[in-house]
């Protein structure tokens, strides 16, 4: 027992240090929702994140890596096990804006109270004040999400993993959350995320989001 409790110890400690070392972050979020039919769907999102990194002198800083987005859309459910949809947006860092497009497939099955969740979406992006020649930049995000879900339940506790790459691997996404009913219109999501980049250090981020039926 004190072997094993001296092991989770030494374990935090080592987790603890690292996260010093990495990236902090928070992301927040607001969503609107409506169902037109059986089976088109629209949504209005707002999103802002934030980054904080520790300098030479030990010292957290804003990286100047906040941004924020707001987005629009549309969609269709084409079978029960899929969808697609497109969405548009504007998003905005310090140094720059983006208007991007989101063209989205998503393959769901569900097993009792188990659901996977397949989610592919490529993200075009257009910076009007990048140079000639650089404007346009493309990702594919491949997002897979295993859930579970109980009627009568509060929480709908849930793991996934998001893959960012064009061409070549860009970063991955690790999350940790539930899904928080309030009521038969309303839920929060909250959610830990681990990032991991080829250009940036990790990052850990705590995420909050709130999502409304109407």
């Amino acid at each position: 027992m004190k072997k094993a409790l001296l092991t989770a110890l030494a374990l935090l400690a080592a987790l603890t240090l690292k996260a010093q070392e990495d990236n902090l972050g928070t992301w927040s979020s607001l969503q609107v929702c409506h169902q037109l039919n059986s089976t088109w769907y629209g949504n209005l999102r707002l999103e802002y994140r934030t980054i904080t990194a520790t300098d030479a002198a030990g010292e957290r800083g804003d990286l100047g890596l906040n941004l924020w987005f707001a987005r629009a859309t549309f969609g269709a459910k084409l079978l029960p096990w899929l969808k697609a949809d497109l969405g548009v947006d504007r998003m905005e860092t310090p140094s720059a804006y983006k208007l991007r497009l989101l063209p989205t497939a998503t393959l769901s099955l569900k097993q009792g109270a188990l659901t996977v969740a397949l989610r592919e979406r490529y993200v075009a992006a257009y910076t009007p004040s990048a140079p000639e020649g650089d404007r346009w930049s493309h990702v594919i995000r491949s997002h897979l999400k295993v859930g579970y879900n109980t009627s009568g339940h509060l929480l709908a506790p849930y793991l996934a993993v998001e893959v960012y790459g064009w061409q070549n691997w860009q970063q991955t996404h690790y999350f940790a959350g539930t899904q928080l009913k309030l009521t038969k219109r309303s839920t929060v999501d909250l959610f830990y995320l681990f990032a991991t980049s080829k250009t940036a250090p990790d990052a850990h981020i705590l995420g909050f989001g709130y999502d409304l039926n109407i």
